[in-house]
């Protein structure tokens, strides 16, 4: 599914900062989720209600995309969701325990709408998969100062109000680029003509959403628990952000490695060697123990996360012949992640963490087969693979 519209290289670039913006809460996860649990004193499973929250609220918004999308103007939009996102902000930094939750919802509907903003924009760019590589880039590196600065001198020196005030710099800087979005393009009718032909049921593209909704959700709720995790296994705080700083990094090598592949090996061998990986990662957590068990583990996660995504959209948009399904890649994104952190948060909290990465490692084997099932029964699978 092509989206036809001109947009300037400014315009991809300010949407690709914009998007790494709103989607600082989930790639930095393991910051925002210890910082507040250590705050508020919460236990494993209200610490994956926060992330449910989040997500659960985002899901909500991204569900609505398609009605709201082509008909809202974008600048303006983009400008509500960072007043939503400060608002959160200096909420979480005051409120009472039993407000948090709230906060983090709030927080979710703010950030998902200016993803979703930049994920429009990014799907008009002339080669969509390199754009997508880009804006996950752009979000590995922003997240990757913040955790380096939070967890290194920010949280040290000015504890829990710092993590607060320098979270909402970050945000601050990239508003700036809000006059750098074009307008909205999608409410020209001619954009999208063939969503009125295309009315049914589109199996393949759906079962490519329920893998990306699977697989997501998996290595979502892994990464929202890796600070436990490694914290579980006895390892010192100071090695723990190091840890986490470095797999951003491992992260940011994902995009970069998904985007220079590009549609060079089709999407079935990229996709099922990822997922074969995140298997072997979920086994070496069940098997393995120490600080270079936790290291490789985490650096996997998110090196999977952001390598899976790239081709898991890419293989929607790919199968997608009406574009109702490419618009609705932030929603089933939201979903999966808001499932994954609450699932995984409770089999944590009653059975240990390690009947959560057999959860994880299910999960995975499901999406796995969601996808080979999406290929094979594709129109013109053959280039697909």
């Amino acid at each position: 599914m092509n989206v036809t519209a001109r947009i300037s290289k400014r315009a991809i670039i300010a949407a690709c900062l914009i998007s790494a913006a709103g989607g600082l809460v989930f790639n930095a996860f393991p910051l925002f989720l210890s910082a507040i649990s250590r705050q508020h004193g919460f236990n494993d499973e209200q610490l994956g209600l926060l992330g449910t929250y989040y997500l659960g609220a985002a899901a909500i918004v991204s569900l609505f995309a398609p009605l709201w999308m082509p008909r809202l103007p974008w600048r303006a939009t983009a400008l509500a969701g960072y007043t939503c996102i400060a608002v959160a902000m200096l909420w979480i930094g005051y409120a009472k325990s039993e407000q948090v939750h709230l906060c983090m919802a709030l927080l979710g509907v703010g950030s998902i709408a200016i993803f979703t903003l930049a994920l429009g924009i990014l799907s008009a760019a002339p080669d969509p998969n390199r754009a997508y590589g880009m804006k996950l880039t752009a979000e590995m590196l922003v997240a990757g100062v913040l955790v380096w600065a939070m967890t290194g001198f920010v949280i040290d020196h000015f504890a829990y109000r710092g993590f607060i005030y320098g979270t909402l710099a970050v945000y601050a800087a990239t508003a700036l680029l809000v006059g750098s979005i074009p307008d909205n393009f999608l409410n020209d009718s001619d954009r999208q003509p063939e969503t009125a032909v295309h009315s049914g049921i589109n199996l393949p593209a759906s079962m490519a959403c329920v893998a990306l909704f699977l697989q997501f959700g998996a290595l979502a709720g892994l990464w929202g628990f890796m600070e436990r995790i490694g914290a579980e296994s006895g390892i010192a705080a100071t090695t723990i952000g190091t840890v986490l700083t470095l797999s951003l990094l491992a992260g940011l090598c994902g995009a970069l490695i998904a985007a220079a592949m590009g549609k060079r090996f089709g999407h079935l061998i990229p996709l099922i060697s990822a997922m074969c990986l995140a298997l072997a990662t979920g086994f070496l957590l069940i098997l393995g123990s120490g600080a270079l068990t936790f290291g490789i583990a985490a650096c996997a996660i998110n090196l999977l996360v952001q390598f899976l995504l790239v081709f898991q959209m890419g293989l929607v948009t790919d199968l997608d012949t009406s574009g109702r399904y490419t618009v609705i890649i932030a929603f089933v994104l939201c979903l999966g992640g808001a499932a994954g952190p609450g699932v995984l948060g409770a089999a944590i909290q009653n059975s240990g963490f390690r009947s959560a990465y057999w959860l994880a490692i299910a999960g995975t084997g499901c999406a796995m087969l969601f996808t080979m099932a999406a290929v094979k029964l594709a129109p013109g699978r053959t280039h697909r693979q």
